[in-house]
């Protein structure tokens, strides 16, 4: 596991809380998507050849609009990486991954049960090849998507909001709640998914990243168990 150390950019612990036992973390909560809730993530990020990142997330039963999970946006490129998510026509919801403008086709991935659920994406600049996991599992995959370039640095990462200008001008805000955000500089393998989604990697992450900022805007925090 400390293997993973090598490519790690960033852990997004907000912070531990640690008694009778049970390991907490602190949830950003979007109770009602507007545009001005948002976090945004205070790193200085290079450019990347391959990319993985992994969050739990619990959607809002009743947002039927497009919801975006993180946003990056790069100086010559507003969508440069996102995640969001919509409704499918039964209610559950979909994911699409968008690369540098290039956008994924929605797939149908987890029930809207308004559970916590765990979800990663992984991209690589060889063959463009990008995959969708959700607890754990590969739900969706494929290839060419953004082939043989690296996604910019020094952009702005925004949790909760999509960027219709570098850090700004925010639309299909996410309603729910977000917690545990990691991203590595690297494809993480399906073990090794299936082990950051089973919190094996979190006590190791804490103790040497707890330096990492962050800063929230206009959305609350509360603290859960998981």
């Amino acid at each position: 596991m400390l293997v993973l150390f090598h490519f790690f950019i960033f852990c997004l612990f907000f912070s531990f809380l640690l008694f009778s036992g049970a390991m907490q973390l602190p949830v950003l909560t979007f109770p009602n998507a507007n545009h001005t809730k948002h976090a945004k993530v205070q790193l200085t990020f290079p450019a990347l050849h391959a990319v993985t990142v992994c969050s739990r997330v619990q959607w809002d039963t009743k947002a039927s609009h497009v919801s975006t999970i993180f946003s990056y946006a790069s100086p010559s490129f507003i969508n440069e990486f996102q995640l969001r998510g919509q409704k499918d026509q039964k209610g559950d919801i979909s994911l699409a991954l968008i690369v540098h403008g290039h956008h994924t086709a929605y797939r149908t991935l987890f029930e809207n049960d308004g559970m916590w659920h765990h979800v990663c994406v992984t991209w690589q600049n060889s063959n463009g090849k990008w995959a969708i996991f959700v607890d754990g599992k590969e739900g969706h995959s494929g290839v060419n998507v953004h082939s043989l370039q690296n996604i910019e640095g020094n952009g702005v990462f925004i949790i909760g909001q999509d960027q219709d200008v570098l850090g700004g001008n925010f639309s299909d805000a996410f309603s729910g709640n977000i917690s545990d955000l990691n991203i590595w500089s690297e494809v993480l393998d399906k073990k090794q998914i299936e082990g950051v989604e089973s919190c094996a990697l979190i006590i190791s992450f804490f103790v040497h990243f707890l330096f990492l900022t962050f800063s929230i805007h206009s959305c609350h925090s509360f603290s859960i168990a998981i």
